[in-house]
């Protein structure tokens, strides 16, 4: 509003450097502009200016215009997408406001946890969490809220978080298991090749014995099969050299019988 001059007056409205409206008037009464405020990009500082044909533009003090923007929605994403994370590497969450005034609390709660939650205050529409390095006890469901001087909290859907077994942890195991699997056959195949062994032993130890055995047997027990075979026969010439005897004698009884 200008108290004095000439008419019509031109007045210009200004957020910052940015023109809002012109507006002239014809009567001696203040000049209006109506501006709706719904966006955290509506704060900042306004001024207007009023001018006629005779003067040069005459400035207004600044006025500072701080909105504040209810927060409505909240999202909560993590690196890496999936929500799936090796043992030992590193997890991100990051908690998102759609909208609302600065400064804004992010809060990142544990389901079922009794901890305080971890809290950022951001002049920005979002907030990280690192969490390094990831161990299993990280594992769970995890969610998030955003809240402004507006006094209302906005929550976040809940994701899952799945600790995956490191990848050298898996190449350990893996080789310890071979080991093992390979340590049990070497003690199979050495049991087996030792029991051979000791069974073909037994069997020439048993071979020497039984020829000492013999070695030490009086020369006339020692009969080989030559020796055998001759006995055989000298004991059949005996036989039969009684037989032919016996028949002699009996031929003779016959003939004294006769006489």
């Amino acid at each position: 509003h200008s108290k004095q001059g000439t008419l019509p007056v031109q007045y210009k409205f200004y957020r910052g450097v940015e023109l809002l409206a012109i507006v002239t008037m014809n009567k001696p009464e203040p000049a209006t502009l109506t501006v709706t405020v719904n966006s955290v990009q509506h704060t900042g500082e306004y001024r207007c200016t009023a001018e006629n044909n005779i003067t040069i533009a005459q400035h207004s003090k600044q006025m500072q215009i701080r909105v504040i923007v209810p927060i409505r929605t909240a999202s909560l994403l993590v690196i890496p997408e999936n929500g799936e994370v090796e043992d030992g590497k590193e997890l991100i969450f990051v908690c998102s406001a759609n909208n609302g005034s600065w400064p804004i609390t992010f809060s990142l709660y544990r389901v079922k946890e009794q901890k305080p939650p971890k809290q950022r205050k951001e002049n920005a529409v979002s907030a990280a969490f690192f969490h390094k390095p990831v161990s299993s006890e990280a594992q769970g469901q995890y969610y998030c809220t955003a809240t402004n001087n507006a006094n209302m909290t906005a929550q976040s859907p809940v994701i899952t978080i799945t600790v995956l077994m490191a990848t050298w942890k898996k190449i350990l195991i893996a080789g310890i298991i071979l080991t093992v699997l390979a340590v049990i056959i070497f003690l199979v195949y050495y049991n087996h090749f030792k029991k051979q062994k000791a069974l073909m032993k037994n069997v020439e130890i048993s071979k020497k014995t039984a020829t000492m055995d013999y070695n030490m047997k009086p020369a006339s027990e020692q009969i080989n099969e030559q020796d055998v075979s001759h006995i055989t026969i000298d004991e059949t010439n005996n036989v039969n050299s009684k037989v032919e005897k016996c028949t002699d004698e009996t031929q003779d009884a016959n003939h004294k019988l006769d006489g």
